[in-house]
């Protein structure tokens, strides 16, 4: 299972259908339905069940996108750790603030 298998997971989770989810991946549907067949092949579980348009994950499936998610959160420590190797700070910050202590205060403050 690789990085686009990850996202594949979330985006069917998200989206509870299959076409949407390809759009977000810029797949076509059937190239999306192959792959999760390629997925259930390789875990020999079934991933989804369907109901018309409409599909759920089953709960190999769920346990598949919690894995996913194990596995991208990972993945991005990683990729971070390994540019921070050089002493030099790179990667994204998320911070909550509202929306004025973020427009005005916070600014000067990272700045300092």
């Amino acid at each position: 299972m690789n990085e686009k298998d990850c996202l594949l997971l979330l985006y069917l989770q998200k989206e509870q259908n299959i076409t949407k989810a390809a759009e977000h991946l810029f797949m076509t549907q059937p190239a999306l339905t192959y792959r999760i067949r390629q997925l259930e092949k390789e875990f020999q579980v079934e991933i989804l069940s369907k109901n018309g348009k409409n599909i759920r994950l089953t709960p190999a499936g769920e346990h598949l996108v919690e894995y996913a998610k194990r596995i991208l959160s990972d993945l991005r420590k990683t990729k971070e750790f390994l540019l921070n190797l050089e002493n030099e700070l790179i990667g994204s910050l998320k911070i909550g603030v509202n929306s004025h202590f973020g427009l005005y205060n916070l600014p000067s403050i990272l700045k300092d």
